[in-house]
This record gives C-alpha cells, structure tokens and sequence, in this order.
C-alpha cells in the first residue's frame, strides 16, 4: 500500500492581459492504493489502484500523445522504487477528467 499525494486540479489556469485567472475545481488529495509498473511503447511509468476502483497513472516523462492512458488521470513525477509514501502535489497534470472544465477566461472576467 502507498500514499499519493496529487496536486490540486483547476478547472480554470489562463493568463489574460489582466492578469492570471484560476479557478479549483478539486484540491489536492492524497489517494491510497497498490502500485504497479506500467508500460505504453514510449514510456515506462506507474499505475496506482486505489481501494475505491479509481486509476492514476503517473510517468516521469511524458508519453505521446497518442499513447496516454484513457482510463484514469496522468501525472507527470517521480516515483522511487520502494517508496511508501510521495508527495507528487507540485507536479503537473497531463490529463484530467475536470481540467479545463470551468468557465472560459472571458466568461469569468464579464461576471
């Protein structure tokens, strides 16, 4: 068993001319489950199984496009072999279900 802990997701990050507009649509979490290597043919990286069914995959480089996994959100970071415990919530989302997902920027600068 290891703890995640992942990085807050935004479902709103765009730079305006008046400045950065951002807007949370989760914070960051810490997710507990079982790791095992994964492998999509540019890239090795990890997969966590959390208890409750949900996937992540985290990978220190990122896969090409056409190569992400589809079934779970994607974080890029290091994992160490051996590691029982990761604080992964500086690293950066590469897919998301709830990225993007907000008003756009000009939306939210007219309300």
């Amino acid at each position: 068993m290891i703890r995640l802990t992942v990085p807050s997701v935004k479902g709103v990050d765009a730079k305006t001319s008046r400045g950065f507009i951002a807007q949370l649509a989760h914070p960051s979490a810490v997710v507990e489950g079982t790791l095992t290597k994964f492998t999509v043919p540019s890239r090795t990286g990890w997969r966590l199984s959390a208890a409750d069914g949900r996937v992540l995959y985290v990978f220190s480089k990122q896969p090409l496009e056409g190569q992400m996994p589809n079934d779970g959100p994607v974080l890029l970071g290091d994992i160490a072999d051996g590691a029982v415990e990761i604080d992964l919530s500086k690293s950066k989302w590469l897919a998301h279900p709830d990225l993007g997902t907000g008003p756009t920027a000009a939306q939210v600068l007219d309300s």
